[in-house]
């Protein structure tokens, strides 16, 4: 679940994962703004030097409950300027086909199969 983040001025930036949220916390850099829904506050950094990203929130239907999800808007981009993976589907995906080609550039020949316990 990401945690909002504001700048110093309470003005909103890119929300950051829980386990950045408690660093910065610990390192004094950020000040607790609201308990629910969980935000933090940056000390130090103003809106005009951080860098921000376009976002959605469309409702996610889950399994018991329907409530808002977080997207980035814009596609994931590398250091060399070309995007990477277009959405979390292709993520997946990309993640299978990469574990698959690992699979077969084993020592194993491909469509090698695991010795079955008996």
């Amino acid at each position: 679940m990401p945690v909002i983040v504001l700048d110093r001025y309470k003005r909103p930036l890119m929300p950051c994962t829980p386990k950045c949220a408690r660093t910065l916390l610990a390192a004094w850099r950020a000040r607790l703004h609201r308990l629910f829904p969980f935000c933090i506050r940056f000390a130090d950094r103003p809106l005009e030097i951080s860098i921000l990203q376009q976002l959605r929130v469309p409702l996610d239907p889950g399994s018991k409950t329907t409530g808002p999800a977080l997207y980035r808007n814009e596609d994931t981009v590398d250091p060399d300027d070309e995007p990477v993976m277009q959405s979390q589907f292709q993520l997946a995906l990309g993640h299978r086909v990469a574990a698959s080609v690992m699979h077969c550039t084993s020592a194993r020949p491909c469509g090698h199969a695991a010795p079955t316990p008996r």
